[in-house]
């Protein structure tokens, strides 16, 4: 009974944890599925879940050509306490996060 309890509370603060993430888009617009693409990236990851307290994109998805291009996506921030950047994401539309820390790049 004990354990039920105790992972009942842990559920509630987790909950309460993934409500108070933010989201800042800088220059234009929020655009929903990229917020949550980078969300569930997030909850993939003991760390970033326990650290993130905000997603900061660097303005409107955008593709960069290249060699080789990468298609249209997302550049953002995950920012942990004291406004500290944790990790740069690439969110793309399909569900892909890519970060730049590869420890974060973890295969689903």
């Amino acid at each position: 009974m004990t354990s039920r309890l105790v992972a009942d509370a842990t559920q509630s603060v987790s909950n309460a944890a993934k409500s108070l993430l933010r989201f800042t888009w800088r220059g234009t617009e929020s655009v929903r599925v990229y917020e949550e693409h980078a969300k569930s990236f997030i909850y993939k990851d003991d760390t970033l879940k326990k650290d993130a307290v905000e997603i900061v994109f660097a303005g409107k998805p955008y593709p960069t050509l290249g060699n080789p291009p990468d298609p249209i996506h997302a550049t953002a921030k995950i920012m942990g306490p004291k406004n500290k950047t944790i990790t740069s994401i690439h969110v793309y539309a399909d569900g892909k996060v890519v970060a730049s820390k590869k420890k974060f790049n973890k295969e689903s």
